[in-house]
């Protein structure tokens, strides 16, 4: 499995306790991953040491990009691609880069940022989910309160990890079916409606 990881240009607390394998030595069991800056997300790399492989962007809040990287970070190198896009475009920065992962032949995504800031820039990115699911890709958003994922239809153990509660919402129009176990709420055979937010707000038992 190709990992990929996205850099946003905007995350509620750091990269270092939102993805800390990223700063540890074999912190993807020896898998060397594609780190790919959204714009300004350069700048959030930049300040804690990483050297991602390409930033995709227009660059409309990144100002003069390389003449900023001294003063950010001395010894941090510039990365091997840069890709400058108009501004005036479909698709936003973050999707351009889901689809140079994609294209560069990953199947797992972890977009670190994207929640939380401007709510049309939340909401892009969680369509952005749902275009990488509907590829078959295993993707996650996260920052260091918050973790979004996006499933097809099956079964799946949802971690605990740091997280109290956790919420399911239906992105298509129903989900049908949903059964929910270890949970403070467990149900069976619920429908969940794109409309009503049912799902909201449940507690995990344990891990």
């Amino acid at each position: 499995m190709k990992r990929c990881i996205i850099i946003t240009g905007y995350i509620e607390g750091s990269l270092r306790h939102s993805c800390p394998q990223l700063f540890e030595p074999n912190g993807f069991e020896g898998e060397t991953p594609l780190i790919i800056c959204a714009d300004g997300g350069y700048r959030l790399a930049a300040k804690e040491g990483l050297l991602p492989h390409v930033i995709i962007g227009d660059f409309d809040t990144f100002d003069g990009m390389e003449g900023d990287v001294p003063e950010v970070r001395q010894d941090l190198q510039i990365p091997s691609e840069i890709i400058r896009v108009p501004v005036m475009k479909d698709d936003t920065d973050t999707m351009l880069c889901i689809k140079y992962g994609v294209e560069h032949g990953c199947d797992s995504f972890l977009i670190l940022g994207g929640i939380g800031g401007r709510l049309d820039h939340t909401f892009a990115n969680i369509q952005s989910l749902a275009w990488l699911c509907d590829q078959g890709k295993d993707v996650v958003m996260k920052d260091e309160e918050h973790c979004v994922m996006m499933k097809t239809p099956g079964s799946y153990d949802i971690q605990r990890h740091d997280y109290r509660r956790f919420s399911l919402f239906s992105y298509s129009k129903t989900v049908e079916g949903l059964r929910v176990q270890g949970a403070k709420y467990d149900v069976s055979d619920v429908i969940l409606d794109q409309t009503f937010p049912l799902g909201v707000s449940n507690e995990f038992i344990n891990d």
